[in-house]
């Protein structure tokens, strides 16, 4: 799954919803929304994970024999860059730091 930066301590962060599929060379990650806030952002990754649950999307891969045309699927509301793999669809909070990238030492 996808990793987030740990911030310092008294460093703002942002918490960021991101979701990954496939592997190798189809591998696939994306972002769809950024919060200042974690708990809204948990939030929205759970919802994005409870609708791939619903729709066998989670873990494994698309239910073709109930969708097999593309455009016939359902994609979740609240991420209009869904994709998907046989290897399901995951969605995480991933923490970054916030701040001026040109004050951020590069080591």
């Amino acid at each position: 799954m996808l990793k987030g930066t740990e911030g310092k301590k008294g460093v703002p962060m942002a918490h960021v919803v991101g979701a990954d599929t496939g592997e190798y060379s189809d591998h696939r990650v994306w972002f769809i929304r950024a919060f200042l806030d974690k708990a809204p952002a948990q939030a929205l990754a759970d919802k994005l994970n409870a609708w791939c649950r619903e729709h066998n999307v989670h873990d494994k891969g698309w239910n073709y024999d109930k969708y097999p045309v593309y455009d016939n699927r359902p994609h979740p509301p609240d991420d209009p860059n869904f994709a998907y793999s046989y290897t399901g669809t995951a969605y995480s909070v991933i923490d970054i730091p916030l701040g001026d990238v040109h004050k951020i030492p590069i080591h």
